[in-house]
C-alpha cells in the first residue's frame, strides 16, 4: 500500500492508497491546496475545517458545472450547447417518425 504526504494551509497529512496511485492522489491533493489558498484570499484564516469545508464546496461546484454544465446557458460552451441542440432536435424527429403511418 503506496503512502504519500499533501501539504494544505501549512499542515502534512498523511494518506494511504493503492500502489501506483501515488501520483494521482498527490495531484488531487494539490487542487484541494490550490482552493484552501483561493479560499484563504478572500476570508483569510478562518479555521482548518472551516476553509477545508469551503474548498471541497469549490471543487463540488466545478464538477457540478463540468458534469451539469454551468448555471448561466450563456457561458456554457458553444460545442456543447450545439450537441445539446442537436439532442433535442433529433427526439421530436423521432416522435414525429414514430406517429406517421407506415407505407
Amino acid at each position: 500500500m503506496g503512502q504519500i504526504s499533501v501539504i494544505v494551509n501549512e499542515q502534512t497529512y498523511t494518506l494511504g492508497c493503492q500502489d501506483g496511485e501515488e501520483d494521482r492522489l498527490r495531484g488531487l491533493g494539490e487542487k484541494v491546496a490550490e482552493k484552501v489558498e483561493e479560499v484563504i484570499k478572500i476570508t483569510g484564516q478562518v479555521g482548518e475545517a472551516h476553509l477545508l469545508l469551503m474548498a471541497a464546496i469549490l471543487i463540488s461546484d466545478e464538477f457540478s458545472e463540468f458534469r451539469d454544465g454551468p448555471k448561466d446557458k450563456s457561458k456554457e460552451d458553444p460545442a456543447r450547447r450545439m450537441i445539446k441542440t442537436m439532442d433535442g432536435a433529433t427526439k421530436k424527429i423521432e416522435k414525429i417518425a414514430a406517429s406517421l403511418p407506415s407505407a
